[in-house]
């Protein structure tokens, strides 16, 4: 199968990923013997069951066609730097899953080019009735790991001295796996996950169509309460945040759309809620998107009957639409100021 073409751009580099064209062959199969030297996280040796430019033409058109293969790649300026692949079963039993490989250049690590193929594929399995994804990784491999399991894949195993390495030593492999459960999901869930405008605007909650980048610039050169934040810390606010919605000039989930707006909300779903980092790119403000978002974020159905809390140096007037007021009975609250040295310290990062 085929997605649409995304584009990134992450600490400064840009790159594309899409799916693979006959054309790619020859870039593909270089890249696979390249990435075979360059780590012991891949199986074969350098030279060991090579895949030509002929084999690879033949993949990529299989791979085209098959409704549970899905062949993608990461191109920076203009060449081809990284890949990943799912390989569903042609066997009956088994059509529910597909197994995922990943490769990027070493050059390239650090970019969220491996991230982002997952992000991809896990998005196109979602959208296309795949229940489960499963992956090897050797264990010595743990940026990977933690990844996957960021992603939501769970350890289903371990394979003791399954692999030996150029250093001689026995490695174990993990099987890990993601598995989507559309019921235990609707149960925890319970919520519109897209809003649609007839203007073509929409609101997703799903993180992983989210724009880090758009939202790392605006607080850090535009916002006053995040002004030079690193992207570090923006990164695991989001992360750790329960709800993110994203406003998009478009809709990220049928392709190509541009995040303008932005807003996360901490919580626990039952009683006690707190929104930040609001915003609307200045260019598209006016058009009623501040409104909107407030609308379906204080009407979400896990959030609406919370205590929520926010603070704001400008916007009170917005926000009063909504029922939120000035404290009251202030003497029975108390709060903690935040401490951007330590903040900094316990994230590793230096100010």
């Amino acid at each position: 199968m085929r997605i649409n073409q995304q584009a990134f751009c992450v600490k400064d580099v840009s790159y594309i990923i899409r799916s693979a064209e006959i054309e790619d062959a020859q870039a593909l199969a270089a890249l696979r013997l390249q990435l075979d030297g360059e780590t012991d996280n891949f199986d074969r040796e350098p030279g060991e069951a090579f895949l030509d430019a002929q084999g690879f033409e033949q993949l990529i058109e299989a791979d085209s066609l098959h409704p549970s293969h899905l062949l993608l790649v990461a191109v920076m300026d203009d060449r081809i730097v990284g890949y990943s692949r799912c390989q569903g079963s042609e066997l009956k039993r088994f059509e529910h899953q597909v197994e995922f490989g990943v490769g990027v250049l070493k050059a390239c690590w650090g970019s969220g080019m491996g991230t982002n193929l997952l992000k991809a594929s896990i998005a196109w399995a979602d959208a296309n009735g795949i229940k489960k994804m499963s992956l090897k990784v050797v264990e010595t491999n743990v940026n990977a790991f933690q990844l996957y399991q960021k992603l939501g894949f769970e350890v289903e195993g371990r394979l003791k001295y399954d692999r030996i390495h150029a250093d001689g030593n026995y490695y174990s492999t993990i099987l890990m796996g993601r598995y989507r459960d559309e019921a235990r999901l609707a149960r925890k869930v319970q919520a519109q996950t897209v809003w649609v405008r007839e203007d073509g605007f929409t609101v997703h909650i799903d993180k992983r169509f989210l724009d880090l980048e758009v939202i790392f610039q605006f607080l850090t050169q535009e916002s006053y309460w995040a002004k030079e934040i690193q992207r570090e810390l923006v990164e695991a606010a989001v992360e750790h945040s329960t709800l993110c919605f994203g406003i998009f000039h478009g809709d990220p989930s049928k392709g190509p759309a541009e995040q303008v707006g932005f807003a996360r909300v901490v919580s626990d779903l039952v009683r006690f809620a707190w929104l930040g980092d609001v915003f609307v790119l200045p260019q598209y403000r006016g058009l009623g998107l501040s409104k909107w978002l407030m609308s379906i974020i204080v009407n979400h159905p896990q959030l609406k009957g919370t205590s929520f809390n926010l603070g704001t140096r400008d916007a009170h007037s917005l926000y009063a639409q909504y029922g939120f007021k000035p404290l009251t009975q202030v003497e029975n609250r108390m709060s903690r100021a935040m401490n951007w040295q330590d903040i900094y310290e316990g994230y590793g990062l230096k100010e």
